[in-house]
């Protein structure tokens, strides 16, 4: 089993650092299970619509990317965020199924022919 691993990028000032290991355990918590095998990635993200700096949580489960930004405000409404990473989560597992349905489909009709 792959290990999980996490990695805050050192661009972020302390303060979004100190953010980012506060909600990490919630992170853990929407990857359930899975937490073992995927890799969580913060890094800065661009501006918002108000020019403020976001942090960019980003999944990735065997190959298959999600991320999203977060404006810092957002980090510290508990249950938004819980939403909001259950979200991408589930996101990046339809994404993962779709891919693996696709790849059947492609050996069933190779095997065919």
């Amino acid at each position: 089993m792959a290990t999980k691993t996490t990695t805050i990028s050192p661009e972020l000032d302390p303060a979004m650092r100190a953010l980012v290991q506060r909600v990490q355990p919630t992170v853990e918590h929407a990857l359930g299970r899975a937490a073992a095998r995927v890799e969580v990635a913060w890094e800065r993200g661009g501006p918002d619509e108000f020019g403020q700096s976001t942090l960019r949580l980003r999944l990735n489960d065997a190959g298959v990317e999600g991320s999203q930004e977060f404006p810092p405000s957002q980090l510290s409404q508990d249950s938004f965020f819980r939403w909001q990473v259950n979200k991408l989560w589930d996101d990046v597992l339809s994404d993962r199924i779709r891919r693996a349905r696709e790849a059947v489909h492609q050996d069933l009709e190779s095997s065919e022919v």
